[in-house]
């Protein structure tokens, strides 16, 4: 459910592929109730953000600092040079 979920929410709003924007994800290890492990392969969805002609971005979503710090650097890339840039969180349930 979460990785069709994830796409569905891509896909449906591919145009701002070509406008500056911010996508951020929230990832706790757990697609609703199931362990993400058992939803999708690979490390997280910040590495399928280039199939999507997006910068990606993981952080450590507990770190207050370190957030504020990735969403200075994305909003940067997304404004100067108007690509879109996907945050990934990565934090406890």
């Amino acid at each position: 459910m979460f990785r069709s979920a994830f796409f569905l929410f891509l896909k449906s709003s591919i145009f701002t592929l070509f406008y500056h924007s911010l996508h951020s994800s929230r990832n706790n290890g757990y697609a609703i109730s199931t362990p993400v492990t058992d939803q999708y392969a690979g490390d997280g969805i910040v590495s399928r953000a280039r199939g999507y002609g997006m910068e990606g971005v993981r952080v450590d979503g507990n770190d207050v600092l370190a957030v504020y710090n990735v969403v200075q650097h994305a909003r940067k890339v997304a404004v100067e040079e108007g690509r879109p840039v996907l945050i990934e969180a990565i934090t406890l349930r």
